[in-house]
């Protein structure tokens, strides 16, 4: 068996996801999601992780579930402004497409910020221009200001995770 550590990681990172997204923990579902994860790790190892794995590169682990925990914070929160925006009485848009410079260096990382962005609500991630190393993106509600205060409104921190998990 090769590989054998990218394989117990892989299980491992299946099962608390598994435990995560069922929201109970009973003898049935912990059985069930070792056997789904050990499927998972048998069948998608080479797949998922092309190179071997370290100990060290568990660390990055870490900061993908703070990224997932900061998706989902961003969700909840984009979700009410937008509910907001559209319960209104007297609508308040205004779209604009806008230029977000980014510091990532890897096709990685730009595309599951740029796909954060997409799914968050009131943003599409429109274009990349790698020459530029830039997204373009469309802002429902668009407030003009600075380059960063724009890129904090609509990355935050998920540029900085990105970084730390991919490069």
């Amino acid at each position: 068996m090769k590989r054998m550590f990218n394989k117990i990681i892989i299980m491992i990172t299946s099962f608390i996801l598994y435990t995560m997204f069922t929201g109970i923990l009973t003898e049935l579902t912990i059985v069930a999601g070792l056997a789904i994860s050990l499927i998972i790790a048998v069948v998608f190892d080479g797949i998922i992780i092309k190179r071997k794995l370290f100990p060290r590169d568990v660390g990055r682990l870490i900061y993908v579930f703070e990224y997932l925990y900061h998706f989902i914070a961003v969700e909840i929160t984009d979700h009410l402004k937008i509910a907001k925006v559209i319960l209104s009485r007297s609508i308040s848009v205004n779209p604009d497409i806008v230029e977000v410079p980014l510091e990532l260096n890897s096709d990685y990382g730009v595309s599951i910020v740029a796909l954060t962005i997409t799914n968050a609500p009131g943003t599409i991630a429109v274009d990349f221009d790698k020459d530029r190393s830039t997204l373009y993106v469309h802002w429902l509600t668009a407030k003009h200001g600075s380059v960063e205060e724009i890129k904090k409104e609509i990355i935050g921190e998920f540029e900085m995770l990105a970084k730390k998990i991919f490069e």
